[in-house]
C-alpha cells in the first residue's frame, strides 16, 4: 500500500517548493488568489485521508500536480517560461515545433489536473461506495469535469471583484474567448486518459472477474 517515508518526502518537497515559489512572485495579488483554491483543496484532501487510504501512485500524482501549480502561480500561468526551459534542456522550442502562438502552460496543467485527480477520486469512491466498480470511475470523471467548471467560475468571479491587472493575470485567457471551455474539456480528457491508464484495467478485471495471479 503506501510508504510512510514517501508521504513525508512528498509533503516536505511540496512545502519547500511552495516556499520558494512564494518568494517575490510576478504579481502578488494574482499569486494570493491562486492560493485560495490550493488551501481549500489541500484541506479537503487531508480531511478525506481520515477515511481513505490513498495509494502511492495517487499521492505522487497529486504532489506533482501541486509542483506544477506552484510554479504557475509564481510566474502566473500566462507567463510561465516553459518554452525557454524546454529549449535549454533539449535545444528545441515547443512553440515553434507545434506553431503555438500562446503560452500553453495552463492548458498542460488543466490536462494533468484531470489525469492526477481522477485516480484520487476513483480511490475515494472505490473505498467509500457500497458497490464501486463502474460507479467509482464514472463519478471520478464527473467530479473532475465539475471541479474544472467550478474553477472557471471562480476565475470569472475574481475578475469581477478585482477588475485590474491582477484579476486579468489570474484569469489568464490570453485573448482566447473559448479558454474556459478548453480548460474544462482538457480536465475531462485528462480524467479519461487516467481511466485508460490506471482505472480501466482494474474495473474490467472486476467486471469479468479475472482471477488474480497466484
Amino acid at each position: 500500500m503506501r510508504d510512510t517515508q514517501l508521504d513525508y518526502f512528498l509533503f516536505a518537497l511540496c512545502i519547500a517548493v511552495w516556499v520558494v515559489t512564494a518568494i517575490n512572485p510576478y504579481d502578488f495579488e494574482a499569486w494570493a488568489l491562486e492560493q485560495v483554491a490550493s488551501v481549500l483543496c489541500i484541506g479537503l484532501f487531508f480531511l478525506s485521508r481520515r477515511y481513505v487510504k490513498y495509494s502511492s501512485v495517487a499521492l505522487v500524482g497529486l504532489a506533482t500536480l501541486f509542483l506544477f501549480h506552484a510554479t504557475g502561480t509564481h510566474y502566473t500561468y500566462s507567463l510561465t517560461p516553459y518554452d525557454p526551459a524546454f529549449k535549454s534542456l533539449t535545444g528545441l522550442s515547443l512553440n515553434d515545433l507545434f506553431s503555438w502562438e500562446r503560452n500553453h502552460y495552463d492548458r498542460f496543467v488543466h490536462l494533468y489536473f484531470g489525469f492526477a485527480t481522477a485516480r484520487v477520486f476513483y480511490e475515494y469512491f472505490d473505498q467509500s461506495l457500497l458497490k464501486p466498480g463502474w460507479w467509482a470511475w464514472l463519478l471520478s470523471i464527473n467530479i473532475v469535469i465539475s471541479i474544472s467548471a467550478l474553477y472557471e467560475l471562480m476565475e470569472w468571479s475574481a475578475v469581477l471583484l478585482f477588475a485590474n491587472e491582477s484579476g486579468v493575470l489570474y484569469l489568464g485567457t490570453q485573448g482566447d474567448i473559448w479558454d474556459a471551455q478548453a480548460d474544462i474539456a482538457l480536465g475531462g480528457l485528462g480524467a479519461l486518459i487516467a481511466w485508460f491508464c490506471f482505472i480501466g484495467p482494474v474495473v474490467v478485471r472486476h467486471l469479468i472477474k479475472v482471477p488474480e495471479a497466484a
